[in-house]
């Protein structure tokens, strides 16, 4: 399994990306199948479509997302259970 995080641009009021040197790197890692995956982004206001946009990355590299977790910076103790139990559940 893989755990993967990324930072939600800006605010995140006008939709997010998915950084060029994080595409690089999911890019580096070549054929993704069989692999699973957990992901969480970190946003300050809204989480916009970062994660969203993140794991259609993921997915086209063959990947399976188990589990995609926003995570707000201002109030990261809220939810912070649900990536790991999601993770011990269903990346083994």
């Amino acid at each position: 399994g893989l755990v993967l995080g990324i930072p939600v641009p800006g605010l995140g009021l006008r939709g997010g990306s998915v950084s060029p040197s994080m595409q690089r790197f999911v890019e580096s890692l070549g054929d993704l199948e069989e692999m699973r995956v957990a992901l969480f982004s970190v946003y300050t206001v809204r989480p916009g479509d970062t994660l969203d946009l993140f794991r259609a990355l993921l997915e086209e590299r063959g990947a399976e997302v188990v589990v995609a977790q926003a995570v707000s910076r201002l109030a990261p103790s809220r939810n912070d259970h649900v990536l790991p139990t999601e993770c011990m559940v269903r990346i083994r």
